[in-house]
């Protein structure tokens, strides 16, 4: 009995480790993303809070900024918000619901699709998005240029 209890614990054991193993290689792994003619801007995360939060309403160069997130329960947006704005998803939400209800300002636009971001960020000017690691193949430098982020 007991030799029995140990190699189901052992058993046990392993599927737990390859599911936490097997869900670290499958998670949303976001890249920020803006058009390419965007040239020196500041993507600080005091600044991608600014601009998430829709506070900056325009780049340096004077061009209007465009926001681009996908639907709010994707996990990569999730993921997004906690790694590079480094706040919770139900925050910035709180913070766009303010700007909706008081009048003064709108929510970003939302996107169906990571192709959708990509077209979107591809041919809007001072456009800002992001889409998961594993698009980055898909995108062409001269008209998109993808931020790394620490």
């Amino acid at each position: 009995m007991i030799i029995v209890q140990a190699l189901t614990k052992s058993r046990l054991a392993v599927v737990l480790a390859t599911l936490v193993l097997w869900s670290g290689l499958c998670s949303a792994r976001p890249v920020l993303i803006h058009n390419a003619s965007l040239q020196q801007v500041d993507l600080s995360t005091d600044s991608l809070v600014r601009i998430y939060a829709m506070q900056k309403r325009s780049w340096s160069n004077g061009t209007p900024v465009r926001v681009y997130t996908l639907a709010n329960d994707s996990e990569l947006h999730q993921t997004f918000v906690r790694d590079f704005l480094r706040m919770q998803p139900y925050q910035l939400d709180r913070l766009w619901y303010r700007l909706v209800f008081s009048g003064t300002g709108s929510t970003p636009q939302q996107t169906s699709s990571q192709e959708e971001m990509l077209e979107k960020v591809r041919t809007t000017p001072g456009a800002i998005g992001y889409v998961d690691s594993s698009f980055i193949e898909r995108i062409n430098a001269s008209e998109i240029t993808v931020v790394n982020h620490d």
